[in-house]
């Protein structure tokens, strides 16, 4: 079984904990095959707990699969599934030109579709995405130009680290009294690149920061940086 990776993305101008949250980066067909068949396991939890409602069956029995107006649902997956039921029979009608009610198959087909369709066609396209904790998943290129990459954690489970994991560790940019390069630290360890260890501008060493960070899993926020001459 592959390893899970994650990412740990924050606001680029907000330093505040709740502005940042683990990612599952989705990079192979293994990991991808893995998160659609959770999706397609919560997909199906919604589907069959909508009959757990009197007043959805009654609806499925009839001519109309519309949603009805006040019905009460135990989750949001569930109601998001009863609205995908009720936005397939409305094309159905406007492409016939009548209404037709669905049959169960179809309409197991449909609710998998809504939640799992779009995330599998992005992966499709683009061969790597991410995946939050709650299902939600955007691409790659955005997540990098929007938020600021702040740790990575690669474990043997899927199970999303928490919150408090994504606890800053501290760093610095520093030279020697006379010195003329820049050299750095990570929660106290030497930042060395490719066998490089110093650089001619604190730029330099920052960039090395997050690369060093990137690579040993440690969340830093560059806004902190104490540069020492």
């Amino acid at each position: 079984m592959a390893k899970f990776v994650f990412h740990c993305w924050g606001s680029q101008h907000n330093p505040d904990p709740k502005f940042r949250g683990w990612w599952l980066l989705v990079d192979n067909d293994e990991v991808f095959e893995y998160v659609y068949q959770q999706k397609a396991r919560s997909a199906g939890e919604a589907f069959y707990g909508m009959f757990e409602a009197k007043d959805l069956m009654y609806s499925m029995l009839n001519t109309s699969r519309r949603p009805i107006e006040g019905t009460r649902h135990s989750t949001k997956a569930e109601y998001l599934a009863n609205l995908a039921l009720g936005r397939h029979e409305r094309q159905i009608e406007e492409k016939e030109g009548k209404e037709r009610r669905i049959g169960l198959v179809e309409a197991a087909w449909v609710v998998e579709n809504t939640f799992c369709g779009p995330m599998a066609k992005m992966y499709a396209e683009r061969g790597k995405i991410y995946v939050n904790k709650c299902g939600g998943f955007c691409n790659v290129e955005s997540m990098e130009h929007y938020w600021q990459f702040l740790g990575t954690k690669e474990v043997e489970e899927c199970i999303f680290p928490e919150p408090e994991d994504s606890a800053k560790t501290d760093y610095e940019v520093y030279k020697w009294a006379q010195g003329r390069h820049w050299y750095a630290k990570v929660g106290g360890k030497d930042v060395v690149i490719d066998g490089k260890q110093c650089w001619k501008t604190v730029k330099d060493a920052e960039d090395a920061v997050k690369k060093f960070a990137k690579e040993n899993g440690f969340v830093v926020d560059l806004q902190s940086a104490r540069a020492k001459k």
